[in-house]
């Protein structure tokens, strides 16, 4: 089972909600959102069945608006970092995609330290 946190405002497409067994939601106001983002995100922690992982993966890159935006959920070891133009599959000890995930993230205005209910920050991807 994968789990991740998505947040809401970073979705074009809510329809994809449908494909997440969501566990909660949450709404927090960030003090100094970055650009394009706004200051009030909502939360939603989820689930994702290991069979599925891969097609949620495609299906969220697809529904992400175009931006400073990314999800990214976890089983163990392995991770999807998704944005709107790139999923990532990373796996523990592959530092190469791991650094490309990051420098991506970078390059799409996503600074290091981004917070939403915790620690975002893209250096603890895995």
């Amino acid at each position: 089972m994968y789990r991740g946190v998505l947040i809401e405002e970073s979705l074009e497409n809510l329809g994809v909600l449908g494909l997440l067994r969501q566990l909660s939601t949450d709404v927090v106001k960030l003090a100094a959102p970055a650009d394009a983002q706004p200051g009030q995100w909502t939360l939603i922690t989820f689930e994702v069945d290991d069979t599925d992982a891969a097609n949620v993966a495609n299906q969220l890159g697809d529904a992400l608006v175009d931006g400073p935006w990314y999800v990214d959920f976890k089983n163990g070891g392995h991770s999807y970092v998704v944005f709107a133009d790139h999923v990532f599959d990373c796996r523990s000890g592959d530092s190469a995609t791991l650094d490309a995930a990051k420098n991506h993230a970078r390059g799409r205005g996503i600074p290091d330290g981004t917070r939403s209910n915790g620690p975002r920050d893209i250096e603890r991807l895995l």
